[in-house]
């Protein structure tokens, strides 16, 4: 695994963010997230541009929680 390189731009009520997803593994781009969080509206906006931004790149967006790190 390494450090994600991307960076994925956002806007939440007029306000322009930055976001950096946590791993890149090959083709993907990997966000580690507790499942509680899944349902949070910040959490789905910015799953929401970083999946945009990796069609756009060409690049898979994983979620990855707590389970499918005991998976793994």
């Amino acid at each position: 695994f390494n450090r994600s390189k991307h960076i994925i731009y956002y806007i939440h009520n007029g306000i322009a963010y930055r976001y950096f997803p946590d791993f890149d593994v090959d083709d993907r781009v990997i966000e580690v997230k507790p499942l509680y969080k899944l349902n949070d509206e910040v959490t789905i906006l910015k799953m929401d541009f970083a999946r945009r931004y990796c069609n756009r790149n060409s690049l898979r967006y994983e979620i990855w929680t707590e389970y499918d790190l005991l998976l793994r």
